[in-house]
């Protein structure tokens, strides 16, 4: 290639990419849990090609409800119904438990939030009930019982119960010194930061311009920062992927999670 034809292919690259939607340069690889139990992968620019396998392991009636990568190790690590911690493989299903016996206290609530604080290498649980709780991966048991979920004096939801459905942290990466806990409330449309993440303190970031409802999936990138979100639209069969909006809380749509013959309703997601 000659210096001008460098220069000609460069300056088309460079504009090909400036008019390219945020995300879209940097697509990245995708797992959710769906309602029937299914491993689901799909890069995070096409939803709809997601392929699916069965979770293997559980006990009978037992179902994932939450699922995060570990930012220390790489292990999917995830959280069931009956309050136990699994290590799961994105490849085979398999899920390998955590620890001898369930957590106490054990969750409480019909929508869970489920994600790794990078800087302490623990989990954070939050429930549609108000709980906050520290896991550690290493046993699977309750580290500690945080304050209950509400939000801050003086903030717009102030007063109402808080209905947070999914949970993600900033700084995803392993050694990350600092880091920003945001949350989803279903029942607001909203996005909010938990600050204090200890006490358990909410405040409105704001609304994602969509009504959603209950389950969702909810992580941010390690490596581009990006918050992702997978949202089921009242009565919808499918969840819908896309983008927040970290600053404003507003959700972009990329697509629908599966095709229209198989389409996939997610309870859990998080960036491999």
């Amino acid at each position: 290639m000659t210096l001008s034809s460098r220069a000609r292919a460069t300056a088309a690259t460079a504009a090909l990419l400036a008019v390219l939607p945020a995300g879209a340069a940097q697509a990245e690889t995708m797992v959710g849990i769906d309602a029937n139990d299914r491993v689901v992968t799909f890069d995070s620019a096409t939803p709809g090609s997601a392929k699916a396998r069965a979770v293997r392991g559980l006990a009978a009636g037992e179902t994932i409800v939450g699922l995060d990568r570990r930012p220390a190790t790489g292990a999917l690590v995830a959280v069931s119904s009956a309050s136990r911690l699994y290590t799961l493989s994105p490849r085979t299903g398999q899920v390998t438990p955590i620890g001898m016996a369930a957590f106490t206290p054990a969750l409480s609530g019909s929508a869970v939030g489920f994600d790794f604080n990078p800087t302490v290498d623990r989990i954070r649980l939050t429930t549609s009930n108000g709980q906050n709780l520290r896991l550690n991966p290493d046993t699977g048991a309750v580290a500690a019982t945080d304050g209950p979920l509400k939000y801050n004096a003086g903030d717009q939801g102030e007063g109402t119960p808080a209905f947070v459905g999914g949970s993600a942290y900033t700084n995803n990466v392993a050694g990350a010194t600092t880091t920003q806990l945001f949350n989803l409330d279903s029942r607001r449309d909203a996005l909010l930061l938990q600050m204090p993440p200890n006490d358990g303190g909410l405040k409105t970031i704001g609304s994602l311009g969509r009504a959603f409802t209950n389950p969702i999936g909810f992580d941010i990138s390690g490596t581009s920062n990006t918050a992702y979100a997978s949202l089921r639209s009242p009565g919808a069969r499918f969840s819908t992927f896309g983008r927040i909006d970290l600053a404003t809380g507003r959700f972009t749509a990329t697509g629908r999670v599966g095709s229209r013959a198989v389409p996939r309703l997610l309870k859990a997601l998080t960036v491999r």
